[in-house]
């Protein structure tokens, strides 16, 4: 009987061209398919850009709710439907930063034995008194309120911290785990950028 691959959950909001998507994209095109499949985990409704590569690789996309105050406990329902119609899933990989702790919490209830929290920003210390300035974007900082407020629960419930540099891991961790963090630096396919004469010609060319 051929072996399937393990299937890794990963969770985002929408697969659009950002940072942690493109960074992701970028691995999963070099992965050994055979041995390791992604599945994503997203919560906005509307298709993302990729979307349709990631289906062409065969991996699988679930639809969430967007995260929200308003509907948290009744997000909180569906997540656990979701673990209880998908046992398939040992690892969760986690790209929420600090709403990670929600989806790791609620994975560490169903026993998922692998949790990883992955940071990719670093809300700035002085966020609280921003509020308070002319010009602020409430709904914005309001947001990175939260996230400061809401991520020390991070570290209970993930077993595994990662993070795109030392500043986004001491930020989500705290500068005491510094040791515990491991640091995924943001994946580029080198080649593409390598110069090639012919294509420098015809550029020039076009633009003359």
């Amino acid at each position: 009987m051929e072996q399937q691959p393990i299937r890794i959950l990963q969770v985002l909001t929408i697969m659009n061209l950002g940072g942690a998507e493109t960074m992701i994209m970028n691995y999963y095109r070099h992965v050994d398919r055979t041995k390791i499949q992604f599945d994503f985990l997203l919560h906005r409704e509307e298709r993302g850009f990729f979307d349709d590569e990631i289906e062409s690789l065969g991996g699988k996309i679930y639809r969430m709710p967007a995260i929200a105050p308003q509907n948290y406990v009744k997000y909180k329902k569906r997540l656990n439907v979701f673990f209880n119609e998908h046992p398939e899933y040992t690892i969760v990989h986690s790209h929420l930063n600090a709403l990670s702790s929600i989806i790791l919490g609620i994975a560490k209830n169903k026993n998922i034995p692998t949790r990883i929290a992955h940071s990719h920003l670093a809300v700035e210390a002085t966020v609280f008194q921003k509020i308070f300035k002319k010009n602020t974007d409430i709904k914005a900082t309001l947001k990175d309120t939260i996230q400061s407020l809401i991520r020390q629960r991070v570290k209970k419930v993930a077993t595994h911290y990662f993070a795109c540099g030392q500043k986004a891991g001491d930020w989500l961790y705290g500068e005491k785990n510094k040791q515990s963090v491991t640091v995924i630096n943001n994946a580029i396919n080198a080649s593409v950028f390598t110069y090639n004469p012919e294509k420098a010609k015809k550029l020039s060319k076009s633009l003359i």
